[in-house]
């Protein structure tokens, strides 16, 4: 996502990323990418049968909107059976 994010943080704890999106960026059909956008993209990835983003995304429990251009990843830190 470098392309499309302007900075990333993760807490001391290791339970969430801040991701920092890079303003003026537009989908192919003209619609601006932001967090509202991002978060319905990561969502239907976690949970879309056949989604090949599914087990990138196994850590991530949450999407959070911060404001409109950052989103939170709330991460479960289970290890994997």
């Amino acid at each position: 996502m470098p392309q499309l994010a302007l900075s990333h943080d993760t807490s001391a704890d290791g339970k969430m990323v801040t991701v920092k999106l890079r303003p003026g960026v537009k989908f192919h059909d003209g619609e601006m990418m932001d967090a509202e956008a991002v978060k319905a993209s990561l969502e239907r990835h976690m949970t879309m049968q056949g989604s090949f983003r599914k087990p990138e995304l196994a850590a991530v429990d949450k999407v959070e909107i911060a404001d409109p251009l950052t989103i939170r990843l709330l991460l479960n830190l289970r290890s994997p059976r």
